[in-house]
């Protein structure tokens, strides 16, 4: 068996790039903060195909509006 350790991608924000989301944003904003935002988003999988099966039919169900649902308190915050 060979194994191999990916280094961590270089995340892209408004004014840098890091490997950590909430350092990134705070550091260098988010990346559509003149309301430039891409035209697609390119994404990939690593993992068993059953697992990516189930992750690109999650992805196809985010193609559609998501509705919000008010809670008046939520326990992650």
């Amino acid at each position: 068996m060979d194994i191999k350790l990916l280094e961590e991608p270089l995340l892209q924000f408004g004014k840098g790039e890091y490997i950590c989301p909430r350092t990134g944003i705070y550091k260098y904003n988010v990346s559509d903060i003149n309301d430039i935002r891409p035209d697609k988003i390119v994404i990939g999988f690593i993992g068993l195909s059953e697992s990516i099966n189930i992750a690109i039919s999650w992805i196809k169900k985010c193609r559609n509006h998501i509705e919000l649902i008010l809670i008046e308190k939520c326990a992650v915050f």
